[in-house]
């Protein structure tokens, strides 16, 4: 799997997660918000915290309260908790008066709007990964029309180690090429394979590279050849 593919595959994940969070922050904040017409604003005793661990080892508090409605004591587990806690202490929840037993904490009048915020981060991360690959893209087309080939050799494919994705670092190839009696080095873009084995196999040891004549910074080393055995 190349960059390209690659990244359309992150990008979507990203955009659909974040328009699933946006869209159940916004029907939860809808819902909340109803709620919160009608409800009733109390003080909760904190009767118990129950402290444990998950499989990742994060802490995880289940915080127990009670509150009084008309004479009747209602006891629950509140779906938030805080460090500033304590089992005795009090903090404000908001009850349904029709059924006391449906009540929510101060933090869930703003469970919506987390999730609408973590939904736009995602989606903007999705929409900028994919404004920046549409930039490169038309940079690529356009050095295929104005820009100069040179042959180039490759000189090296090593794993770019700065860039891990589920433990694993994509593979770049260096390559030269003189020109004008200068020695121009250029580097591919990620390529998710192995890519040495596949060059050494099929005894590819020389890439084009599209470059713009009046700035040599600007370019694209041409993996074609490399294309039908990387999964392209």
């Amino acid at each position: 799997m190349n960059s390209k593919r690659f990244f359309k595959l992150f990008c979507m994940i990203f955009l659909i997660v974040g328009v699933v969070l946006i869209v159940v922050g916004i029907v939860s904040q809808i819902s909340t918000s109803k709620f919160l017409k009608t409800a009733i604003k109390a003080d909760a005793k904190i009767t118990n915290i129950i402290t444990s661990r998950d499989i990742d080892g994060d802490l995880n508090h289940d915080v127990y309260v009670s509150f009084v409605v008309d004479g009747k004591v209602y006891e629950g587990r509140l779906s938030e908790y805080s460090s500033k806690m304590y089992i005795g202490g009090s903090t404000t929840i908001y009850y349904n008066p029709d059924n006391p037993n449906n009540f929510i904490g101060s933090g869930g009048k703003l469970l919506g709007y987390i999730f609408i915020t973590f939904g736009l981060v995602f989606t903007s991360i999705a929409i900028f990964i994919m404004y920046r690959f549409a930039k490169k893209n038309r940079e690529k087309f356009r050095l295929q029309e104005e820009g100069i080939c040179l042959p180039s050799k490759i000189t090296s494919i090593h794993k770019d180690l700065s860039f891990t994705f589920n433990g694993k670092s994509p593979d770049v190839i260096e390559c030269s090429c003189e020109y004008n009696g200068k020695i121009y080095t250029f580097t591919s873009e990620h390529i998710w394979s192995d890519t040495k084995s596949i060059c050494e196999r099929k005894n590819i040891t020389e890439l084009e590279v599209l470059v713009d004549p009046e700035d040599f910074s600007k370019y694209y080393v041409n993996i074609e050849p490399l294309k039908h055995y990387i999964g392209n």
